[in-house]
């Protein structure tokens, strides 16, 4: 790919492509030179003429239904200049993919190279993750596809009557769900296959003029796919984490895209030092981010002086509002405050989302009522409820430095 440094050039080309992508269902990819950026921010240079250039070209690209598949390395794809006055940078260059590529290609990914002997950076492109995973456990999530299943309720009840404490019943019902899941809820991807093998069979049968209950049990078939179809949606919407359905009720395509696309976004595979080297060993990678947030968080010296609490200025509270402030709390707050969480954020480590609290309330609420006010009331913590995941979210697209990240903290639901 390289577009024309002429405006007038580049939107014939735009809409060339812009055509060639409405005729195709094929994944593709493009790559190279576009002479433009999607902002400000891909330069360091530009005014108002410059911003409705790059609105145009983002405009261009959502039309065209492509995807930006983002970068690590250096910020800048071309430069030009030798002084701090006339320096110019910008991202000129960049990877655009359709859906069905970005679906076939999952991992894949864009590296910058370092400019030598030119003016532009070398992309690397990677149909894979460049560097690969870490094997890893994963942990217990808990999946809201299976409350529609006609078991899940009697599964939930069954290692409930556990007499545990809280956080070990917990644990145990995920160990539960976890067989329960491998032994009869099963692969949904494997049984949307196997519904749509019986189903073709069925009316090519029909076609030739089967026997008559051949059209009762397609209809039975039928009926076992569009609720597999319900469930891989809700799988997709859980994991992409958008805020709400798009387009419809059974959007399974655009909740995988999101996921793909966040999973990416949310991805550190090479970060720059303190010296400004770029460092992708995912060890190094980890001793850095340790290091950084060890200093920031570690006391520089000890507060000798003494804090004096001031004797007036405090706004006096009114008897009846004192009065309310000292009422014990009760279960219908408790249930006031899980009904306000976001049924399907990020879990803490117990790995149950709001939404498993939410749909099994009838079980397990008034164990977790009496867990929560008696902590309210003073009692110590059940060992394990604080337990918390801190992780990290860039705050910025494709994050150069560590101090472009923010930590978060993941509570198990019953703590919050």
């Amino acid at each position: 790919m390289y577009a024309s440094p002429h405006t007038q050039n580049r939107e014939v080309l735009w809409q060339q492509l812009q055509q060639f992508a409405s005729e195709t269902t094929k994944p593709w990819l493009l790559v190279g030179d576009f002479n433009e950026t999607i902002g400000l921010e891909e330069r360091n240079h530009g005014g108002p003429e410059m911003l409705r250039r790059c609105q145009r070209f983002k405009l261009w690209i959502e039309n065209s239904g492509l995807i930006d598949l983002g970068f690590s390395g250096p910020r800048f794809t071309w430069t030009r200049g030798v002084s701090p006055l006339t320096r110019k940078e910008a991202r000129l260059d960049r990877a655009l993919c359709n859906m069905e590529w970005r679906e076939k290609f999952q991992d894949g990914s864009v590296r910058h190279l370092l400019q030598a002997g030119s003016d532009h950076s070398p992309l690397l492109i990677a149909t894979g993750r460049f560097i690969r995973a870490a094997s890893r456990n994963t942990p217990f999530r808990f999946l809201a596809a299976w409350a529609s299943h006609e078991q899940f309720v009697k599964v939930v009840k069954t290692a409930w009557a556990k007499n545990l404490p809280l956080v070990p019943k917990l644990d145990h019902l995920a160990k539960n769900l976890t067989t329960w899941n491998k032994e009869v809820f099963g692969n949904l991807f494997r049984r949307k296959q196997r519904l749509w093998a019986r189903l073709e069979g069925i009316q090519r049968r029909l076609e030739m003029g089967g026997p008559w209950y051949l059209l009762r049990l397609e209809r039975q078939l039928r009926r076992q796919l569009d609720s597999v179809l319900d469930q891989i949606a809700s799988l997709w919407f859980q994991k992409a984490r958008v805020e709400q359905l798009r387009d419809g009720d059974r959007n399974t395509r655009y909740f995988h895209l999101s996921t793909i696309i966040r999973r990416k976004f949310n991805r550190v595979t090479a970060l720059k030092n303190e010296v400004g080297d770029w460092i992708s060993d995912p060890q190094q990678i980890r001793q850095l981010v340790l290091t950084h947030f060890k200093q920031l968080f570690t006391e520089e010296g000890t507060i000798t002086s003494e804090f004096h609490t001031p004797t007036v200025g405090f706004p006096c509270l009114s008897p009846s509002l004192a009065q309310s402030l000292q009422q014990p709390f009760s279960n219908e707050e408790v249930v006031l405050a899980l009904k306000d969480m976001k049924p399907l954020k990020a879990p803490g480590p117990d790995g149950f989302h709001a939404f498993f609290f939410q749909t099994c309330w009838p079980v397990v609420g008034d164990e977790v009522c009496d867990v929560v006010l008696g902590v309210l009331r003073g009692d110590p913590l059940p060992p394990g409820l604080n337990d918390t995941y801190i992780t990290l979210i860039p705050k910025v697209p494709n994050a150069e430095k560590v101090t472009q990240f923010r930590p978060i903290g993941l509570c198990n639901v019953v703590y919050n």
